[in-house]
């Protein structure tokens, strides 16, 4: 003990005498890169929500001018849904279970009395009834707005559900690996109802006007008679991971691009948002968007044309830098390459010819800048970024 403490003291001294000083970085976030991987959007009065996959809640009151993060009490920033009417905000998380915000998103609180599976993937509200499904531990429900919690697995042999939809007295529940579901009592007693759906990994359920609608990596397979029996509806060989019905009109967000049916998924047309659409939402005559990776989009004319709407949303999915002179290239997963030439302050992207924007890492050489992507390869850039190879 008293060598220690002697050679502290002689390290105090000679610190002291070489007049040492411990300086602490200062941190500025640099303007970007803007979007994310955008899991979830809702409306709830005069504001939208939208959860992300690493950075939480953020928050619009100007239809998505601007955002902001609302996470005071969240102890999971890992959102995968959410669900509101007039005076909740509900956000899944995946291991933090069900939070529930009465001031509009100002502060959350867990409600997970009864939840005995934290690692949500979807949220249903209707009306008084408030639907969760889980990662392995299937569905639960609750009839207080998430104050107690209660399983109802008879009958669901596939316990991973991604989604829900209610048709009249029948609801149905999307399950990954097991295909659909149908409750005629309220999600007391399920039933498989898989006949001619060929693939049983469902993302995404709808029903607009007589037809109920499923979403796959396969396509849309499409229903006349209430789940009795499926067939595929136009989009075929695309992954689906969401549904928006506005009337007669229903939006199909794939991993390419969004795609548009006129009636009632009988046909579709591409339109023109490029992308992996995760979510959709719709507030009055806005139509909402969420990408993996480039963040969130709006467009006010039935899908028409649409504008992002970045401002405050922060792309959390940086995870490798390079640089080469005065250009700095940023690796976003989901969103492929950015690259700034002014220390930060703005950001492109630099994406020509990169096919494969799940890009892993990037570096430089003398003249040369290389990305790596996941399940693409290795890419090659010979004029700063320019374009790929």
């Amino acid at each position: 003990m008293k060598k220690i403490t002697a050679i502290l003291f002689v390290l105090i001294v000679s610190a002291s005498f070489l007049n040492i000083k411990i300086s602490y970085a200062n941190w500025t976030q640099t303007g970007g890169p803007t979007g994310g991987v955008i899991t979830a959007i809702v409306s709830s009065n005069t504001n939208t929500f939208a959860g992300t996959t690493y950075g939480g809640v953020i928050r619009s009151v100007n239809n998505g001018t601007t955002w902001f993060p609302s996470n005071t009490g969240l102890t999971n920033q890992q959102i995968t849904s959410l669900a509101a009417n007039d005076s909740m905000v509900f956000a899944g998380t995946y291991g933090d279970g069900i939070f529930i915000s009465t001031d509009n998103g100002n502060i959350w609180s867990p409600v997970n009395n009864g939840l005995t599976n934290n690692k949500i993937l979807t949220i249903f509200l209707n009306g008084e009834n408030l639907f969760v499904g889980t990662d392995s531990g299937g569905i639960f429900k609750s009839t207080n707005f998430g104050q107690s919690w209660t399983s109802l697995n008879n009958g669901l042999l596939h316990l991973s559900v991604n989604a829900f939809v209610i048709r009249g007295e029948n609801l149905f529940a999307g399950t990954y690996g097991g295909g659909v579901y149908i409750s005629t009592n309220n999600g007391e007693l399920w039933s498989e109802v898989n006949n001619g759906l060929s693939n049983l990994f469902v993302r995404a359920l709808s029903s607009s006007g007589p037809n109920l609608l499923v979403g796959t990596p396969d396509g849309v397979f499409r229903s006349t008679n209430n789940g009795d029996s499926w067939t595929l509806s136009g989009l075929v060989k695309i992954n689906v991971s969401s549904f928006l019905s506005i009337g007669s009109n229903i939006f199909a967000g794939t991993d390419r691009r969004l795609y548009l049916s006129t009636n009632n998924g009988g046909s579709w047309v591409s339109s023109n948002l490029s992308g992996y659409i995760l979510s959709l939402a719709s507030a009055g005559t806005n139509i909402f968007a969420g990408t993996l990776g480039s963040g969130i989009y709006i467009s006010t004319n039935t899908g028409a044309t649409w504008t992002a709407i970045n401002n405050g949303v922060r792309n959390q999915s940086v995870i490798s830098f390079a640089t080469r002179g005065n250009s700095i290239f940023g690796a976003v997963y989901g969103s492929g390459v950015y690259a700034t030439t002014n220390n930060g302050n703005t950001w492109s992207l630099s994406n020509g010819g990169l096919t494969n924007v799940f890009v892993q890492v990037v570096a430089a050489g003398v003249t040369n800048v290389y990305a790596g992507t996941g399940g693409g390869g290795v890419y090659r850039s010979t004029n700063n970024g320019g374009s790929w190879a």
